[in-house]
């Protein structure tokens, strides 16, 4: 989001220009969110949208699917995840979408950070200490112990948390991870108890480790469960 300010005289350039102050980030993903437009009718995928159809109507009746859509780019990949987010809309459900980044192959779990960050819509909250609020908050809804999780999610999303109420994380890196890989999973299959969740990964060729084991995580557990 941009505020038009006033025209300005630049150097090298004859005709005054219009300078515009940064706001936010827009908070669409892909270019199918920012189309004004309308989109024109997807041909040629019926079979492919059959398939979603049918893995969403398993997912409806508890049992996990996992699919993956593989091509080269362009051909339409990401018009077949708007394509089903149009299906499913006006059914009960929970729809989580993130991107992996070619900038962000080495940040841990970016992906997911990225997607807890618009959730909580952060873009309107500017002080960590609402930030921190805001994510308890939200801790708090799916019955989580937060002694036990906000540590965990603070570190996640470089929150400073306030000494006398918790204690330094004193575990392994390697520690650290899997525990709050588990507190993420939580959540995630907190949702899945109360309605249908479809979890929309784009981009998984510029996944980051963390987010795959993530990822792997949820579908083990959906086979073992079948929830």
């Amino acid at each position: 989001m941009c505020r038009a300010l006033s025209n300005q005289t630049l150097k090298g350039m004859a005709q005054s220009v219009t300078v515009y102050q940064v706001l936010q980030a827009s908070m669409e993903q892909t270019s199918l969110d920012t189309s004004t437009g309308g989109l024109t009718p997807l041909v040629g995928r019926e079979l492919e949208v059959t398939l979603l159809r049918e893995r969403w109507a398993q997912v409806k009746d508890g049992t996990g699917q996992v699919v993956l859509l593989n091509g080269e780019a362009g051909i339409g990949k990401s018009r077949l995840g708007r394509v089903m987010k149009e299906y499913v809309a006006n059914e009960s459900h929970v729809w989580l979408e993130c991107r992996c980044s070619s900038y962000h192959q080495s940040t841990a779990l970016y992906p997911v950070i990225d997607l807890l960050q618009r959730l909580l819509q952060w873009q309107r909250i500017n002080t960590p200490d609402a930030r921190l609020k805001s994510s308890k908050r939200s801790l708090t809804t799916y019955r989580l112990a937060l002694a036990e999780t906000v540590p965990f999610i603070a570190a996640l999303l470089s929150l400073p948390l306030p000494a006398d109420h918790y204690p330094a994380l004193s575990l392994t890196p390697e520690r650290q991870k899997q525990k709050t890989l588990e507190v993420l999973l939580t959540i995630l299959f907190k949702l899945a108890a109360q309605r249908p969740v479809s979890l929309l990964l784009e981009d998984l060729h510029w996944v980051d480790p963390s987010t795959l084991i993530f990822s792997a995580s949820s579908l083990i557990r959906h086979q073992r469960y079948g929830s």
